[in-house]
């Protein structure tokens, strides 16, 4: 075999340069190593993120957009063009740090799950990782959070942190080298909450501007024996009162339009230095330098109506019968003698009336046991909680999934049955009345999952943290596993489900809880 020439060898070696040059020039190269599809506007902030000198971005995009799999996109790049790359995520509960590890690993291959819950490791070398955490984990403040531990922190649902922990990240926000803000429910009418934003996402520019309130004496500390300056080394942004406040924030504005106004800053669109250049360019380009939500990435389905799916919201109007009718009748009039039904009682026969079904003959008994004064309240609706009475409503959910399985047996319904009664008749009722579905000569088993309350307790997963989260979790998982997968068309659930359910994979939700007009 021949040697190959020297020069021959230095032509390889710098098309091999020449090819890693290109592909560190444009970012989005890496980030689009994930398996995931892309939207437009997904490419558009990632690659606004990246063309940025600092990234410092709250991505403010609708639900269901796609937020976590930018993030990720980010961090794919980052990861391409240093080699290696630290990332923290910060959740504020249980269930959404779950949801972040298997979304990690569902869009990366090479992200593996390690130990169930902690961390994953997504590359050979160990200082290559990404850390989930949630909040009950964050303390102490100081090790958890640590810059020198990271290059990148996402925050995941900044609003629904503790006031410790936002204050610790707004405080410290300069430290950190790259910043990411996940929310669907951006904040922006809050003052105090939207300057604390700003201060994480431009903290040396929110910095100065509270310095320049200080030197101009507007600076004041709240407190119970007056209103005494104090210097600005003492005073913090969270300590300023509303006045002060709004301040600092009309010089975060001037010092943003560098001493304009809207009528200057419109002029200038049209100067000679820009001329040359398209408008949408002008526009960006006037956009990332002196507007105040320059930082902010806000997107929304009516942004992008051909690229998008869109929720349709479709109402029913069920005629009640006449037995409904008198039920719900009667309800009301118990309803209105305060004395005898407490207003929790109240409510739930309101409710469960409109259900109808087991859920109010179940609840009805219940009432009658207690006491004379209730029972002679609400034993005249025993006879209007019947079994065998026609239901409306369940006629007309039956119709509606026969005609909604008959183009597709295999399309997936997700059903907000409300208590546990009502779910097991749901079950029951649909198993014989639609054993099997789809068109005539192709039809298949109807196979359904009843989500009971009892199977987590009896609890949502409001209110739990840490083993009793995390147990609350595995419970609710295991129960709609089946439908998950994909083994089922069907899952009728109670309320303390709806953290649970991923509406992803479903083809619709219908909800149950809508009054009837009677």
């Amino acid at each position: 075999m021949p040697a190959i020439d020297d020069y021959e060898l230095m032509m390889h070696g710098v098309q091999a340069v020449r090819r890693l040059v290109e592909g560190l020039a444009c970012p989005i190269n890496g980030a689009s190593g994930i398996r995931a599809q892309f939207f437009p506007h997904q490419v558009q902030n990632v690659q606004r993120i990246l063309s940025s000198t600092q990234i410092r971005f709250l991505i403010a995009d609708e639900v269901g957009m796609g937020k976590t799999v930018q993030a990720l996109m980010v961090a794919h790049a980052m990861r391409y063009q240093s080699g290696k790359i630290r990332v923290k995520v910060v959740v504020s509960n249980s269930e959404l740090k779950s949801q972040w590890i298997k979304e990690f690993c569902r869009i990366d291959k090479e992200v593996k799950e390690s130990e169930g819950v902690a961390w994953i490791d997504n590359g050979k070398d160990s200082e290559d990782f990404c850390n989930v955490m949630d909040e009950s984990e964050l303390p102490p403040y100081s090790r958890t959070l640590d810059p020198l531990s990271m290059d990148l922190l996402i925050v995941d649902e900044p609003q629904n942190l503790s006031v410790d922990s936002l204050r610790y990240l707004s405080d410290r926000a300069a430290d950190f080298p790259a910043i990411l803000l996940l929310t669907a429910t951006p904040n922006f009418r809050d003052l105090r909450r939207f300057c604390e934003l700003l201060q994480i996402l431009e903290p040396e520019r929110m910095e100065f501007c509270r310095r320049q309130a200080s030197a101009d004496g507007h600076e004041r500390q709240p407190s119970d024996g007056g209103d005494e300056a104090v210097t600005s080394g003492r005073l913090r942004l969270r300590d300023l009162d509303t006045e002060s406040l709004q301040r600092v924030f009309n010089l975060f504005e001037q010092l943003s339009l560098e001493g304009a106004d809207e009528k200057s800053l419109i002029a200038e669109s049209g100067s000679t230095t820009l001329s040359g250049m398209p408008q949408y360019q002008i526009d960006r380009v006037l956009f990332d330098a002196k507007s105040t939500y320059r930082h902010v990435l806000l997107s929304s389905r009516e942004d992008y109506p051909q690229h998008l799916p869109r929720r349709k919201l479709k109402s029913m109007l069920v005629e009640p019968t006449a037995v409904e009718t008198q039920r719900m009748s009667l309800a009301r009039q118990a309803c209105h003698v305060s004395e005898i039904l407490s207003h929790t009682e109240q409510l739930s026969l309101l409710q469960r009336g409109c259900l109808g079904g087991q859920s109010i003959a179940t609840f009805t008994r219940y009432l009658t046991g207690q006491d004379d004064e209730k029972r002679q309240a609400i034993s005249p609706m025993l006879e209007f909680v019947k079994k065998e009475q026609a239901d409306c409503r369940l006629d007309a959910l039956v119709d509606w999934l026969s005609e909604f399985w008959r183009k597709d047996p295999t399309r997936k319904a997700v059903i907000c049955a409300g208590d546990d009664a009502t779910v097991r008749e749901l079950a029951e009722e649909l198993s014989w009345r639609l054993p099997q579905i789809g068109k005539r000569g192709c039809r298949v088993p109807l196979k359904i999952v009843m989500a009971e309350s009892n199977a987590v307790g009896g609890s949502d997963l409001r209110g739990l943290s840490g083993a009793d989260a995390e147990q609350w979790r595995r419970s609710a998982e295991s129960t709609v596993e089946p439908y998950s997968t994909g083994k089922t068309q069907l899952l009728v659930a109670s309320d303390e489900y709806g953290q649970a359910i991923n509406l992803q994979c479903s083809d619709v939700l219908i909800l149950l809880f809508v009054a009837l007009a009677c």
